[in-house]
């Protein structure tokens, strides 16, 4: 990770945990270029990461500061499930997203689960081996299924930790940025993706065609209906820790579903 993003992630990280409260001026650039041992150049970048993600704000000769208040994103409502059986038709589009998680080389934005190698989550991992040690078998039985609610909090604590809610905004501001105007942005609660709606009659499966020519796997809409629907739409992860290289993606995706747009109309 580059040096930067690794100090944003340290000071977003504390924002998020109230260690810097609503209002309050941050470390100057030079202090915390000391502090870390970095140059300034690289705490500005810092600083201007976190402003993109809405994180912190900057004042005319004072500083960086935490802003007053953060809006929370507006939640997609929940449609109703079809009670009738129906053919599912996808399958084969499914199995070949999966496929691609493989491929070291594809930058994979389709996903819909967390970076499992995050630092935050080798404690509770170490936690479960122990305890799969302790119990055996019995540690495999499931519990209620609604789960249990202190587990559920301490796992969204640590997905918070490790950059989630941030790089769910930062995403969002380059979806904003670089896609095409009319372009919606869904938050799914619970989930690591955003889901995006491009105008109709737009077709993200064309779109996810080309883009795996240059290496970026998207998970484009259809797959998620059993009868063909949401061809208009994608799903983006956020899930991984992100490079410059993920901006580029998010960028290609942005710029080329502008220009299917554009020979369209």
């Amino acid at each position: 990770m580059s040096r930067y993003l690794d100090l944003a992630n340290t000071l977003g990280s504390r924002i998020e945990r109230g260690l810097y409260g609503a209002g309050v001026r941050l470390p100057s650039v030079r202090t915390l270029s000391l502090e870390y041992g970095v140059s300034l150049t690289t705490v500005q970048q810092a600083y201007r990461w976190l402003e993109m993600a809405g994180l912190v704000e900057a004042r005319p000769r004072s500083g960086w500061y935490v802003p007053a208040a953060r809006p929370a994103p507006e939640l997609p409502k929940m449609g109703k499930p079809d009670l009738r059986p129906t053919d599912v038709s996808e399958w084969g589009q499914v199995q070949e997203l999966l496929d691609l998680e493989s491929e070291s080389g594809t930058i994979q934005l389709g996903r819909g689960m967390p970076d499992v190698e995050s630092p935050t989550l080798r404690p509770l991992q170490a936690a479960l081996a122990r305890e799969g040690r302790r119990a055996g078998v019995a540690s495999l039985h499931y519990n209620d299924m609604q789960g249990v609610a202190a587990l559920r909090e301490q796992l969204s604590r640590l997905a918070i930790e490790a950059g989630y809610q941030r790089q769910r905004d930062i995403m969002t501001e380059w979806v904003r940025r670089y896609f095409p105007e009319g372009t919606r942005i869904g938050h799914p609660q619970g989930g690591f993706t955003l889901w995006i709606e491009l105008p109709e009659p737009f077709d993200t499966h064309a779109l996810d065609s080309m883009l795996k020519e240059n290496g970026i796997a998207i998970a484009h809409g259809n797959i998620f209906s059993a009868t063909g629907k949401y061809r208009n739409c994608m799903r983006l992860s956020h899930a991984s820790v992100f490079t410059p290289r993920t901006e580029w993606a998010v960028r290609q995706i942005g710029e080329a579903a502008g220009e299917m747009l554009h020979s369209t109309c």
